[in-house]
């Protein structure tokens, strides 16, 4: 559940902040 909404929010964060879409994906 955890890294279904990590992917997601890596995803939204890219669209919304870049730098952001890549923290999340680490």
């Amino acid at each position: 559940m955890l890294k279904k909404n990590r992917a997601n929010g890596a995803v939204k964060s890219r669209e919304e902040t870049p730098k952001e879409g890549i923290c999340s994906h680490e």
